[in-house]
């Protein structure tokens, strides 16, 4: 898996990636409440940061792993961990984790795989997701969604 500078736009966007494709499949909603909310503008500076992002970890995720594609998509433990390193202001962790929760619900299907993202990003960040989720709750996410989400990271 490549590697990028600590906190920078490629470091962020690839965690993103990571969220979107955890289940295995990019879906539509999800590309759609991501470009809504103007964030791939907010987060890169340049307009192809987030395809050269995407192509790099399929490419990465097809080099490693000699696996059916949903297969590939799920990360081993160590991987996971190095790639949440490379975003270590707490700040922008908090960022986002938040923007994980919300893309994760976009398409009203939380998995399995992307449950245990957000566990593994709550827990090596430290992240306390029931303050964020009290927050949401002014946010597009439903109050079953938000209830969803806080169960499976306290368990």
């Amino acid at each position: 898996m490549r590697s990028y500078p600590k906190n920078s736009e490629q470091s962020v966007l690839r965690l993103l990636v990571l969220v979107m494709l955890a289940d295995g499949h990019l879906a539509k909603e999800e590309l759609s409440w991501l470009k809504n909310q103007n964030l791939l503008q907010r987060l890169s500076n340049s307009p192809d940061a987030w395809e050269t992002v995407l192509n790099g970890f399929c490419e990465d995720l097809s080099y490693q792993h000699n696996l059916s594609w949903t297969e590939a998509c799920s990360l081993d433990n160590q991987t996971l961990k190095s790639l949440l390193q490379e975003v270590d202001d707490t700040d922008l962790q908090t960022e986002v984790f938040k923007l994980a929760v919300h893309l994760i619900a976009a398409d009203e299907y939380i998995s399995e795989k992307e449950f245990f993202v957000l566990r593994a990003m709550s827990t090596q960040w430290r992240i306390d997701h029931r303050a964020i989720l009290q927050h949401n709750q002014r946010s597009t996410l439903s109050q079953e969604q938000q209830n969803v989400v806080a169960l499976s990271l306290t368990s």
